[in-house]
């Protein structure tokens, strides 16, 4: 199914593309890369649910993956859940990021807007 989704967005079909993603997540559903595949094709179409359910399912196959996080953030700050939803997953983030790095500052930063 992966090399499915991956000619058919190569061919600029990204409705078949979107299926054939799901159809991979569904069949493989360890796989990350079928489950980032769904994510980003679900971007493409604007959906911003599908694309929250692929990335939920991302951050259980890699639970310290800061850049996970990161996108859920960015899609709660976007839906009718908000600010709240948005910040636990940025604590999150920064529970995992290295001590005084730049991702720590960059979190931290992201933390401080949404709490304005």
């Amino acid at each position: 199914y992966i090399r499915l989704a991956e000619l058919r967005h190569s061919l600029g079909d990204e409705a078949e593309a979107l299926r054939a993603w799901e159809s991979a997540a569904t069949a493989n559903a360890g796989s990350v890369a079928a489950w980032k595949g769904l994510s980003q094709a679900a971007k493409l179409a604007g959906d911003e649910d599908l694309q929250r359910r692929a990335i939920q399912h991302l951050a259980k196959l890699e639970p310290r993956n800061i850049d996970h996080l990161l996108a859920l953030s960015e899609l709660q700050q976007k839906s009718a859940q908000g600010t709240t939803s948005a910040q636990a997953y940025l604590q999150q983030a920064l529970r995992l990021a290295p001590p005084n790095s730049q991702l720590a500052t960059q979190v931290q930063q992201k933390l401080a807007a949404l709490a304005a």
